[in-house]
């Protein structure tokens, strides 16, 4: 999409030569607002972390709010109806990456490439009137939003 939908902090702390922990921290602030942490443990297979080639599994938990539209249909006219609507996400993800950690300045750099499922709890359908109201936001969450299915991050960073 080409739109950057969120600013990202991460923290990484080396357990032992192979094992590291550490969360992102992620604000939303386009079409869906709210924050998110993404609790991770990796596993550097060189034995020099948090350097080198990594595999990470992750869980994620957010809260969020968005201006839903739910529309009705009646024949071939629609009604549409936005609702501010806040919600509970949760779920986990797997990747791999690589994370360069420079010898002079000691600043990382990470890339990273995984996937993460994110459920999208908000209601799919809401009553007015006796008319059921749907949404598909759902299909916007998974493509574009925060449960993308595709997980990518390249990374600068500081050491203290």
């Amino acid at each position: 999409m080409g739109v950057v939908t969120k600013l990202r902090i991460k923290y990484e702390s080396a357990l032992n030569t192979q094992l590291s922990t550490g969360s992102y921290f992620n604000l939303y602030y386009i079409f869906y607002r709210g924050l998110r942490v993404d609790p991770f443990i990796r596993l550097y297979p060189n034995g020099k972390a948090p350097k080198g080639l990594f595999l990470q599994g992750k869980a994620v938990a957010g809260y969020f709010n968005k201006n839903i539209d739910y529309m009705y249909i009646a024949g071939n006219d629609s009604i549409h109806h936005k609702k501010n609507t806040s919600f509970f996400s949760y779920g986990a993800g797997l990747g791999i990456g690589y994370q360069f950690i420079f010898k002079r300045s000691h600043k990382p750099l990470e890339l990273f490439l995984g996937f993460q499922y994110s459920k999208y709890t908000a209601p799919k359908t809401i009553f007015i009137d006796n008319k059921e109201y749907y949404t598909n936001d759902d299909l916007f969450w998974y493509v574009y939003g925060p449960g993308s299915f595709l997980n990518a991050n390249f990374g600068i960073g500081f050491t203290f």
